[in-house]
């Protein structure tokens, strides 16, 4: 149709004159119609009428007659039964579901139905894809560092490093006071303890002396040539528990 009401300032044509003057309030930034609860200033007094009856009335008109959800606008209500025609409908708890399969899965809530069972320890689930995420936990492996001299298996590098000291003979921690050296820097830093704190126990044999019983006794081992831990397989005899291991 003819729009013979033409805006000066950026050429848009309009049908009624008062369409024209309210497109105008755009470029003057005039906003003549006032919200009386909130003062809150609209351009187009419909704009005004809406604001009044979604923010300050509460009043919702327009019923869905499938769900009884309620809206302010015939507009929302229209554009919410669009979601009906195309949803799929739970006959127990009325809830829609966008597809035929989302409605299979979700009636399983109702039956108890869990078709999907791990093969591996017998866990079930009514999702196949729930399933899926479960059983990476059975295939999910640890990396894992082998020893070449004894087969022993250990979960990171350093562990494996510290491990083949007792088959290299490394000991590439030194103490700074005594020059002994040690296989594992946790050996050094408790033997440092020597240096720092009283040395009560004795050895009768060389005179070295131990900040522990425990210390002495292994010690003196060193000296009788006793070697109480064997092993179950070789039966080679260590004469401390950690060789042995």
């Amino acid at each position: 149709g003819e729009k013979p009401y033409r805006c000066d300032n950026c050429g848009k044509s309009f049908r009624h004159l008062k369409s024209l003057k309210g497109h105008q309030r755009i470029h003057t930034g005039e906003k003549p119609y006032k919200c009386k609860v909130c003062s809150v200033r609209f351009r187009l007094g419909s704009t005004l009428t809406i604001h009044t009856k979604k923010m300050h009335t509460g009043k919702k008109s327009y019923q869905c007659n499938i769900c009884d959800v309620d809206f302010a606008f015939s507009s929302a209500l229209k554009q919410h039964k669009k979601l009906h025609a195309r949803l799929y409908m739970c006959d127990v708890c009325g809830i829609g579901l966008i597809s035929r399969y989302a409605l299979k899965v979700h009636t399983r809530i109702h039956t108890g139905e869990r078709p999907y069972m791990c093969e591996i320890c017998g866990a079930d689930f009514a999702i196949s894809s729930i399933l899926k995420r479960h059983q990476r936990k059975h295939t999910v492996q640890k990396p894992s560092y082998k020893c070449d001299n004894c087969g022993k298996v250990f979960t990171n590098q350093k562990s494996l490093t510290k491990h083949q000291s007792i088959h290299t003979g490394e000991k590439p921690h030194k103490c700074d006071d005594c020059g002994k050296d040690f296989a594992a820097l946790k050996s050094l830093e408790c033997h440092k303890k020597i240096h720092r704190r009283d040395t009560p126990y004795k050895c009768d044999v060389c005179d070295t002396r131990f900040a522990r019983q425990i210390e002495l006794v292994i010690h003196i081992r060193m000296h009788t040539g006793e070697k109480p831990y064997k092993c179950n397989v070789c039966s080679a005899g260590f004469a401390h528990k950690s060789h042995l291991v």
